[in-house]
């Protein structure tokens, strides 16, 4: 009774380390160290966390070019735990570009910019937050987007992008123009930790619901779809 379960879970472990350790370029990871760029002073902090995006396209583009897809699919491995492997991958990247991003950020709020940022939101968590549900936005379009075909990633990339930066611009301009959330939000002081620490953890769960509806959804459509 026990056998069937444990062979599926066996083959999305398999499928999840050939994904991050084979079928994706090592070089690919260092695009995560890009996060650096939070040390600048005064820089649009949103744009560290986004080269992200770079990554996942070009890792995508090189699977089309391998043909990784039309291989994969061969294999004894449900299609939905394709799209699953493929989602780990993506929060793989991104987790990795946050995790660069936060020790960096930490640097620039103590040591280097103590006073804050005068461009967008501060480095702080509630930013960090925001980051994460723009992440989710991104999940959620590219992943619908990329298996509707199962080879195209332009579009999905790009209007991914967009909806990351839409979502942020929302956020920064919402924080900007109304004091209280400017006080609670934007700013490195300790008196509204405890506003910016929920914000991150309200990022969080939005981040996990929409990279989930993402997957999900990703499954059904490339169920529907032939590669040849």
């Amino acid at each position: 009774m026990t056998a069937k379960p444990e062979k599926k879970r066996s083959a999305l472990r398999s499928l999840v380390k050939k994904e991050l350790f084979f079928a994706t370029y090592p070089a690919l990871w260092l695009f995560a160290l890009l996060g650096v760029l939070i040390l600048i002073p005064d820089y649009p902090m949103i744009v560290a966390p986004g080269y992200v995006f770079l990554a996942i396209f070009t890792a995508f583009n090189v699977r089309r070019a391998n043909k990784d897809l039309d291989f994969t699919v061969t294999l004894p491995v449900r299609r939905r735990d394709v799209v699953t492997g493929s989602a780990i991958l993506i929060v793989a990247f991104e987790l990795l570009t946050l995790a660069v991003c936060g020790v960096c950020a930490a640097l620039a709020d103590y040591v280097i910019s103590p006073a804050g940022n005068t461009v967008g939101l501060d480095p702080n968590l509630a930013f960090f937050g925001v980051v994460l549900i723009g992440y989710g936005v991104f999940n959620r379009v590219f992943l619908a987007g990329f298996y509707r075909t199962g080879y195209k990633a332009g579009f999905p990339t790009l209007f991914g992008v967009i909806g990351y930066l839409v979502l942020y611009a929302a956020c920064e301009t919402l924080v900007q123009l109304i004091p209280a959330l400017t006080a609670a939000l934007d700013g490195l002081d300790s008196a509204y930790l405890w506003a910016r620490a929920i914000t991150l953890i309200f990022g969080a769960i939005l981040f996990a619901a929409l990279t989930y509806d993402g997957v999900r959804s990703a499954q059904k459509k490339f169920d529907k779809i032939s590669l040849w």
